[in-house]
């Protein structure tokens, strides 16, 4: 499963094309083509056991955590596709998780592609 779309690349670009340094990237899992271009200016960090365990207060915690003005989670079909290989099907519900983080006026959709959506997650309450 290392295969990305082109659409999956652009929305990794547009991400590093807007999230300020020192923005937090989340994923549900490390397949997507990421952390190729200033490192060390993001924090990053992977939902997948999060989601596994059904722990939404912890993704919420994780998401929102006031260390960062802003996070960006990455939604692609590549970290669908692997869910979907390596755990019981439907465990992991990419429509689902968006619809119930969109209830948050704090996150909002940025970018969608065909294989990719891209959410931030904005923190009022970030420390300065």
């Amino acid at each position: 499963m290392e295969y990305f779309t082109p659409a999956e690349v652009a929305a990794v670009e547009f991400t590093y094309q807007h999230a300020e340094p020192g923005s937090l990237i989340a994923t549900v899992t490390t397949n997507l083509p990421y952390k190729y271009i200033n490192y060390e200016k993001y924090k990053y960090v992977k939902l997948e056991k999060d989601l596994v365990l059904g722990d939404m207060v912890s993704l919420f915690t994780t998401l929102k955590n006031p260390k960062y003005d802003h996070a960006y989670l990455l939604l692609t079909r590549a970290q669908e596709a692997y869910v979907e290989m390596y755990y019981d099907p439907g465990l992991i519900d990419f429509e689902k998780l968006e619809n119930q983080l969109l209830f948050d006026p704090q996150i909002k959709v940025i970018y969608t592609n065909p294989d990719a959506k891209i959410l931030e997650i904005t923190n009022f309450e970030a420390a300065p």
